[in-house]
């Protein structure tokens, strides 16, 4: 990492935690940040304590990069994660899921979230479309350009049906 860029991010941290902010998120022309805190961690004994060590490898992360859809199926969107991480479908292991196969997801919805280096970083939909697959699961250890969904672009919204 850049050591500027380094240095402006743990200054950011910093006014994170000065002014107690839960989350910050910053757009300019060069550059976008989005930051939100971990939720601390539970008490041993409590039953979300083993929702972050339900961690899986989710199979050969290589093996579907590079390789188009099959015929009749160009239609279908791969959403990737754009960092290595951890998967989450829901901000908490109580939460419902942000989306579910077969829900119509919107321009810019959030879809799921992936933990890296103790930060949770949205991931959103850059098309619109009906949710087909989910190709990981909850807790799965993903990597960097892995499909973690495919939605069916050629689904018109619900209102425009």
């Amino acid at each position: 990492m850049d050591e500027a860029l380094e240095e402006y991010l743990n200054t950011l941290l910093g006014l994170m935690e000065k002014h107690d902010l839960e989350a910050l998120r910053l757009e300019g022309p060069d550059l976008k940040v989005r930051m939100s805190k971990a939720a601390a961690e539970p008490d041993v004994g409590s039953p979300q304590a083993t929702y972050p060590s339900q961690r899986r490898y989710a199979g050969n992360p290589s093996a579907g990069l590079g390789r188009r859809l099959e015929a009749g199926r160009d239609h279908l969107y791969e959403l990737r994660s754009p960092l290595a991480g951890i998967f989450y479908r829901s901000n908490s292991p109580e939460a419902e899921p942000f989306a579910l196969p077969g829900d119509y997801l919107k321009v810019g919805q959030t879809v799921c979230l992936i933990e890296a280096m103790k930060m949770f970083n949205e991931i959103h939909t850059e098309r619109a479309g009906r949710l087909v697959e989910i190709c990981v699961s909850n807790g799965d250890v993903v990597e960097a350009d892995q499909v973690l969904m495919r939605l069916d672009t050629h689904v018109q919204p619900p209102e425009e049906r």
